[in-house]
């Protein structure tokens, strides 16, 4: 990841299931070279977010299979908004990620970026 990181440049990652030990999340954050990070407990499995300073991250809603964010920078004339997605496993389940999604649909005015880890979808 580190690697992945510095040659492409990343300025904002999000990994589902990182499989840090929460006592070392710090120490993997200062290895990447990223300032920030927010850690999200979704459907019992952890979601990290990293991002450099460069970025100001607002948590728009915080959902149990999906967390929706409002990112902005002085390097981007707009902002945007992405989602990060950690579905259940079970069809039944997922109904309210698709229903959420769908209302975030309705209401956004600004580029969307979806992604993460779907499981069975």
């Amino acid at each position: 990841i580190k690697f992945l990181v510095r040659k492409h440049s990343q300025h904002l990652i999000a990994l589902a299931e990182p499989m840090v030990d929460a006592s070392r999340i710090d120490e993997f954050r200062v290895r990447l070279g990223l300032v920030l990070m927010l850690l999200f407990l979704i459907v019992l499995e952890n979601v990290g977010l990293w991002w450099k300073n460069c970025f100001t991250v607002d948590v728009l809603l915080d959902d149990v299979q999906c967390v929706h964010l409002s990112v902005s920078s002085s390097n981007v004339v707009f902002n945007f908004l992405v989602s990060f997605v950690y579905a259940k496993c079970s069809r039944t389940n997922r109904v309210a990620l698709w229903m959420n999604l769908i209302d975030v649909t309705s209401t956004i005015q600004a580029p969307w970026i979806v992604g993460g880890h779907g499981n069975v979808i």
